[in-house]
């Protein structure tokens, strides 16, 4: 008796946003770009226009 393996569903693909584009060019050059604020100087991940450590508003 021989059984088949069910495919796997397809997952849609990301929609870049204005604070994402990067982040996605990134990935599709082979990099992991991630944010750092410009007022405080922490790393945000994933791609947001607010920081949530500081909340500027500064990327």
């Amino acid at each position: 008796m021989s059984t088949t393996t069910p495919a796997a569903p397809e997952r849609p693909l990301p929609t870049p946003t204005r604070d994402s584009q990067a982040y996605w060019e990134g990935m599709r050059e082979g990099r992991f770009v991630l944010q750092h604020c410009a007022a405080c100087g922490k790393v945000r991940h994933y791609p947001r226009p607010v920081c949530p450590h500081c909340f500027s508003m500064e990327s």
